[in-house]
């Protein structure tokens, strides 16, 4: 997995989105097979959403839309940073 943020690399990991919403520090050892497969599918949902709410605020003349565009698109960043940084 590519971080859009900084261009870093990692092997994906999932874990269930209730133990990352606790904070829970998480061991591999811990994470079972469903949540590896529910964490990659969150990455790749909040990728996919932060790449469209840029290509929409490039795509439009409103310069007030563009703007929600670019802060929906930063909101998502923030979310696959926090997701990202599960794995660390």
């Amino acid at each position: 997995v590519t971080n859009p943020a900084d261009g870093s690399r990692r092997s994906r990991i999932c874990v269930a989105p209730s133990r990352i919403r606790s904070g829970m520090e998480i061991s591999m050892s811990q994470i079972s097979e469903k949540e590896l497969s529910a964490l990659n599918d969150l990455l790749t949902e909040e990728e996919l959403l932060i790449r469209k709410f840029q290509m929409l605020a490039e795509h439009t003349d409103d310069q007030e839309i563009s703007a929600k565009f670019t802060e929906i698109s930063n909101k998502h960043q923030g979310h696959y940073n926090s997701l990202f940084a599960q794995l660390s």
